[in-house]
């Protein structure tokens, strides 16, 4: 959108300078989408995503060349038909490439919502296993600390009932 304020901004200034300056900025912009697109390119890993991708570029690229008409109008200080030319041959291409973006903007954000909605699946997974193996943790802690009672238990009460009778066979002699 910044290339396309750029280029009416470059129609309706009245100096060449002017006209320099925003096809510096055109130039600039240009870049920077490039630039982005290619960062972009390197994360994609699913067919559909390649896909849309590879349409943005060429949708791009025609809406540049299609600037070249009315540029050359501009330059020419050919303010209305430039605008014309614009208008009728120039948007239209920006719109096929807005909707290019779109299209992969929508794809992207659907695809972030259902990786969104499988980690969060994911998440609930692992708490209820999370819990569920500490619920058995604590089961068999519980059981193993009742059997060991039992055990010291019933080793002292031998040991009392062996005490008991040694103290019995003492005191009958």
């Amino acid at each position: 959108k910044d290339i396309r304020g750029a280029m009416l901004i470059h129609v309706g200034s009245d100096t060449q300078e002017g006209k320099a300056q925003f096809e510096s900025k055109i130039a600039e912009e240009r870049q920077k989408l490039k630039d982005v697109l290619q960062v972009y390119e390197k994360t994609i890993s699913r067919t559909q995503d390649r896909e849309l991708f590879s349409r943005v570029a060429p949708a791009f690229d025609r809406f540049i060349a299609e600037w070249e008409k009315p540029r050359a109008l501009s330059r020419a200080g050919k303010t209305q038909e430039a605008l014309t030319t614009f208008r009728s041959e120039t948007l239209p291409l920006f719109a096929e490439f807005q909707k290019t973006v779109t299209e992969l903007v929508d794809y992207n954000k659907a695809s972030g919502d259902e990786f969104s909605n499988d980690a969060n699946s994911s998440a609930s997974t692992a708490r209820v296993w999370t819990w569920t193996i500490l619920l058995m943790a604590n089961l068999f802690s519980c059981g193993l600390a009742f059997f060991i009672v039992r055990s010291i238990n019933g080793a002292l009460s031998q040991s009392v009932s062996e005490l008991l009778e040694g103290a019995e066979q003492v005191n009958m002699l």
